[in-house]
């Protein structure tokens, strides 16, 4: 069988035709899709021997995953050399993820920096304080290491360094490495006489809910003390195994050991789960024997806790009410627990008696008691509380409150308040920022919530789950693919897919909804836990891009996988077997739906079912379906229609319509819009007419809904006359229905009746929302409509949105920057009370579009004066305008500025732009310094300090810089390429130009790339290698006026004047107009030739027929051909004939004059220089 495979595989390969790059796709793809990963690596490794041509990310990704799976290097190796080979590390972050898990899972990991060896005294003393003090501050990772490394340097470690690593292993979640720590403890016999150890052992086992195992050490201490068997009960706890904690507690009790306080929390937390109030009881009566209610408030809170659980708020209310001191945790759990039982006053009349009592609440206090408030919809309770946290300094010390205040404005659509709030903290959590993005995202603020992930990570804030989940949903929402992907490896590098199938699914459901189903299989692939939902995102996905096989492949390894499909499941298998028109298979899961009793009253599946027949040209069976229903309500007969429509029967579409409107079932406004389909379908615009009549008639003109869909409808004919006459008819219109109206002008490429359309919704009197107003200022930013984007600033002025909104004042300073209008930006400015980042860096941006840099600067140091901290935009605009202005002191002020706020060690760009700006100033060294002490080195980085090395002459130091970056695997990109001819072309480093030229063949760039394309030209023709660069020229598709002066260029700077003749002559048979530079070119030829008539020919044709003005350098070159040939008469009365100042034509003619001998008229030359200089003296 295997043997055959292979065959037909082999078989496969042999008739694809050479350069088919699609079908060696496609052929790889399927194979990969099969699971045949092998197979489809050998085809892969077949192809690149036959020079078959190259792959897209999402194959080369798929390959690389198999390599990892198969632990197979080598031709791993293969594709990271030709991924980087074709520059696709240097554009798609996603790949360098698959080339890096490549080689993880490969074995391949970097040797990390050897920290501890620099001790000079190295003992076990020595190591347990390193460890401990990695242990204390919670660096797990570095305790496990510096422990491998201390048992490596023949160290033995002992209890306390035990301790450590199994805490460490608890921390981080490693398991394996626990239990191989628990192993060496047996050999050792440590646990025999250390009991503590035997204690973190069990809770490392109960940790993992491997409660077996943490028993088993239990029982196996050869005297247990009290400390192990608080661990167990703990353990049980924790895992939810209440009644195990209690009969060993039992068990504990009967061996003589009298419980601790510690022992007795867990025990009553025990009891609160269970909601076990009689065993509650029993133990209340015990602690109160054993005196701990007299001296321990935590007993006595856990007795409180535990009532509380299990609803006995009553018994909860007396135990609190008998103790003599009560601290803010005794008040909290009472107050939390009327919040649970929804005795929302109760709560907040607690809060009163506590602050009475003079105990000051904290954190969850102020928490429970907004909830309250929120709960009775106090908002104004809510801002009071917010007053005093403000005042007493709760948000500095914790941010539970804080996000628990932020979620509630938010909820509430009061994100300014939300956003005043999170400013006014001195600290933020990962939490609250959790909590803003989500109520973002949940009013469907997209672009808001984005800022907020960026934000908490410029804060160095880790996301979690919960920030995952929002952020992947708003990604998809707003179809912001850029940052999905980043979201994703960083993700995936978390380890968050591994663990949590949700932020899995909604990782799947993000590349599906986006269509890239190569990356969406990738994930899939990745997920260690899949449950229905993992299975019907891939359906889904699937399914809207036409691939029916591999959704009822995916359906076999659902059901294999033993995952019970759901309702959604079978809508995309049906979908699937309609399209394939597979009539068995149609049958058989028909049968299963109808025997899993999801066809019962589910007219959603009956639709389902009615249009899988329909595609299966099934007309009666369908009908069947359909009859099959005891009641034909409008949904079922919407079904049947959209069933023929959506399979692309409009005929029988509009026929079923028909006929439901001969019956007693009247279409409603849903239905009309699947007749207007079809009628789209079929193109029988009459009809979709005659329906428009009649939903004119029953008023469904009335009704918003409809109105808009038929403005839609209209505009996808392309008839914008009716779509306006449809929506003038509407009686009333809501923002939706000019957003429509104006969409379809601007699908035909109508934009200026767009805008006025929208001035029309203010004579409308509709309310403009933040978003019109903001979308509105930027389209008359767009098309310099000064005029109306100042009469929309009017309107926004009067009716306050300025004062509320930082976006639309963002806007409208970004419009007037385009309109180079910066004094009405800076009154926009200043007419807002509070500055936010957003505003100030609008404003710096468009002082810098108009090169006002030190305006932009002067608005810098204002923002600092104001508190205002600067973000990274910020950072990047001032450093542009110190590199135009060359202020080289004020940059390296901005320079350590950004050391302090920790910019650089979060975004490269900065780095980037700080190069730039130190070369732009002329310093490179500091610039190389930047370069240095840039952590990952990208090709910007790179380009950048390489650029800066050409432009200041340093060709060969930056030729050695491309060299290096190459070796370093960072490959160039277009302007890399750029600096290096440059450079080679200045030099004459030939040798390296080569491997230049060969880089650009490997990115294909010669076909895609003028500018690479005349930079190469150049750099042949600088080193002699004139047949070379004739052959690149030829070569290229585009040939540009500059791509022609760049040859003409090379010829003449080697003295081949008939070339650069004949290159002329060919370029204007082209039909490619000259510019300045082609005359300069061949004046100075024709200078250099001596050909007086030819070159005066040129230049008389250069300002007859092409209408150039004549440079200085045209004069000039006319003038040393003049003198050369001995006309020097003529010379001089062309000086006669140039501008006063043009000393430098003057001094040729006197250069000619000497080497000609002709006294007289360099005389006269010299006069006019000093009449020139008298005149400028002036």
């Amino acid at each position: 069988m295997k043997t055959a495979t292979m065959y037909k595989f082999q078989e496969t390969f042999g008739r694809l035709e050479h350069g088919k790059l699609s079908s060696l796709k496609f052929h790889v793809q399927e194979l990969l899709g099969c699971g045949r990963i092998q197979d489809a690596l050998t085809l892969y490794s077949k192809s690149r021997v036959e020079n078959c041509g190259s792959f897209d990310v999402h194959t080369y990704v798929v390959l690389l995953n198999a390599c990892a799976k198969l632990k197979d290097l080598n031709r791993g190796k293969d594709i990271h050399h030709d991924v980087a080979r074709k520059g696709l590390l240097d554009r798609d972050l996603y790949i360098g993820c698959a080339v890096l898990d490549m080689y993880a899972k490969c074995g391949q990991y970097s040797e990390a920096q050897k920290l501890f060896d620099r001790l000079p005294v190295q003992d076990v003393a020595t190591w347990n304080a390193l460890i401990t003090g990695y242990s204390r501050h919670q660096q797990a990772t570095e305790v496990l290491h510096c422990f491998e490394k201390m048992k490596s340097k023949g160290f033995d470690p002992n209890a306390v360094t035990f301790m450590c690593a199994l805490k460490a292993c608890i921390s981080i979640g490693d398991i394996d490495k626990g239990i191989e720590l628990h192993v060496e403890l047996e050999r050792k016999k440590t646990l025999d006489w250390d009991f503590f150890l035997g204690s973190v052992l069990i809770d490392l086992y109960a940790k993992f809910g491997m409660l077996a195992r943490a028993r088993e050490v239990f029982y196996e201490l050869t005297f247990p003390n009290i400390a192990a068997w608080t661990a167990l009960i703990a353990g049980y706890v924790e895992n939810r195994h209440e009644e195990e904690a209690l009969a060993v507690f039992e068990e504990m009790q009967n061996n003589g050991f009298s419980p601790g306080s510690t022992c007795y929390f867990w025990i009553l937390k025990a009891c609160s789960k269970l909601e076990w109030i009689e065993k509650g009881k029993n133990l209340h009566l015990e602690v109160e024997r054993e005196g701990l209610l007299e001296g321990d408030l935590t007993i006595c809170n856990a007795l409180i806790d535990m009532y509380i659980g299990c609803g006995a708020i009553s018994e909860a209310q007396h135990v609190f009410g008998k103790l003599h001191t009560r601290d803010v945790a005794s008040w909290n759990l009472l107050i939390t627990g009327y919040l649970g039982y929804n005795c929302d006053e109760q709560t907040l009349m607690s809060l009163k008696q506590m602050q009475v009592e003079g105990v000051l609440p904290n954190s969850i206090t102020y928490a429970s008691s907004i909830r309250a408030c929120d709960n009775i919809g106090a908002l104004e309770k809510v801002k009071e509380l917010h007053a005093e946290m403000s005042i007493d300094g709760t948000f500095n010390r914790d941010m539970f409150a804080c996000c628990v205040l932020v979620d509630v404005y938010t909820s509430r659509g009061l994100f300014q308040e939300a956003e005043k709030l999170l400013t006014s903290c001195s600290t933020h959590d990962l939490v609250v920022y959790n909590a803003l993005a989500s109520g973002y995202a949940n009013y469907g603020l997209a672009h808001e919530a984005l800022q907020c992930l960026d934000q908490l990570q410029l804060e160095g804030f880790s996301p979690d789950a919960f920030t995952y989940i929002s952020m992947f949903k708003v990604c998809t929402a707003a179809r912001d693919l850029e940052n999905g992907k980043r979201m994703h490896i960083d993700a995936e590098i978390r380890g968050f897919l591994s663990v949590h199938t949700v932020i899995g699914n909604v990782v799947l459901n993000m590349y599906a909804k986006l269509g890239l189903l190569m990356e969406a299989q990738y994930v899939f692939g990745r997920l260690l836990s899949k449950d229905v939902v993992s299975w019907n995102v891939m359906l889904e996905g699937y399914s809207e891009y036409g691939l029916r096989e591999e959704v009822l492949q995916c359906f076999e390894h659902m059901q294999m996988e033993g995952i019970v499909p759901s309702s959604v499941t079978f809508l995309y298998i049906l979908k699937a077997c309609s399209k394939l028109g597979d009539i068995p298979k149609s049958i058989e899961i028909h049968g299963e739906i109808a025997r899993a009793g999801l066809l019962e009253n589910n007219y959603t599946m009956g639709s389902a079912l009615i249009n899988m027949y329909m595609g299966l040209d099934l007309s009666g069976v369908a009908l069947e379906v359909f009859k099959s229903f005891v009641h034909h309500d409008i949904a079922l007969w919407k079904a049947l229609v959209a069933g023929y429509v959506e399979n692309e029967f409009e005929e029988e579409a509009l026929h079923c319509f028909e006929v439901m409107q001969r019956g007693p079932i009247s279409p409603d406004a849903g239905a009309y819009v699947y007749a207007l389909k079809a009628c789209s379908g079929t193109g029988e615009l009459v009809k979709a007419i005659e329906f428009h009549h009649e939903i004119i008639e029953k008023g469904y003109n009335e009704d918003i809904a409809i109105g808009n869909l038929l403005i839609d409808i209209y505009s996808d004919f392309g008839l914008l006359n009716d779509a306006e006459s449809v929506f003038d008819g509407l009686l009333v219109r809501n923002i939706v229905s000019w957003n429509t109206l104006v969409a379809g002008y601007l699908k035909y490429g109508l934009p200026s009746i767009a805008l006025k359309h929208l001035e029309r919704i203010q004579l409308e009197g509709l309310c403009f929302n933040s978003v019109t107003f903001a979308c509105h200022l930027n389209a008359c930013g767009l098309i310099k409509a000064t005029k109306m984007g100042q009469k929309i600033h009017e309107e926004i002025g009067v009716k306050g949105f300025l004062e509320d909104n930082l976006s639309v004042g963002t806007a409208l300073i970004d419009m007037y920057g385009k309109f180079g209008m910066l004094a009405e930006a800076q009154k926009v400015f200043d007419s807002h009370l509070e500055h936010d980042v957003g505003l100030w860096n609008s404003l710096i941006s468009g002082y810098l579009g108009q090169m006002e840099s030190e305006k932009a600067l002067h608005c810098f140091r204002q923002m600092q004066l104001e508190c205002c901290f600067a973000d990274c935009g910020s950072f990047v605009s001032v450093l542009k305008a110190c590199a135009m202005m060359q202020a080289l002191a004020l940059g390296k002020t901005l320079h350590a500025m950004i050391l302090g706020s920790n910019f650089l060690k979060n975004d490269s760009f900065i780095s980037n732009n700080l190069i730039d700006m130190y070369i732009k100033s002329g310093s490179l060294p500091d610039a190389h310094r930047v370069f240095d002490k840039i952590p990952t080195l990208d090709v910007v980085a790179w380009t950048s300090l390489i650029t800066g090395y050409v432009e200041h002459g340093y060709c060969k130091a930056a030729l050695e810089l491309y060299t290096t970056m190459n070796s370093l695997e960072t490959f160039p990109n277009e302007v890399t390429l750029l600096c290096g001819l440059k450079a080679c072309r200045n030099i004459g480093a030939i040798a390296i130009g080569l491997e230049i030229h060969n880089d650009i063949e490997l990115k294909g760039l010669l076909d895609s790339n003028l500018a690479v394309g005349t930079a190469l030209v150049a750099m042949y023709m600088n080193c002699g290698f004139f047949a070379t660069a004739q052959r690149v020229f030829d070569r290229i598709p585009v040939q540009s006026v500059v791509l022609w002066n760049a040859l003409m260029s090379g010829y003449g700077q080697h003295g081949h004047s008939g070339e650069i003749f004949f290159a002329f002559e060919n370029m204007l048979r082209k039909g490619i107009h000259p510019d300045p530079d082609t005359f300069a070119i061949i004046l100075s030829a024709c200078s250099r030739a001596g050909l007086l008539h030819k070159g005066s020919l040129y230049f008389n044709t250069m300002c007859s027929e092409f209408c150039i003005k004549p440079s200085l350098e045209h004069h000039t070159s006319m003038f040393d051909l003049l003198g050369r040939t001995g006309a020097l008469g003529k010379a001089a009365a062309r000086i006669m004939d140039l501008p006063i100042s043009d000393d430098v034509a003057r001094r040729t003619i006197l250069y000619s004059c000497n080497k000609w001998g002709n006294i007289e008229l360099g005389m006269h030359t010299f006069e006019q220089m000093l009449l020139s200089n008298q005149c400028n003296q002036c």
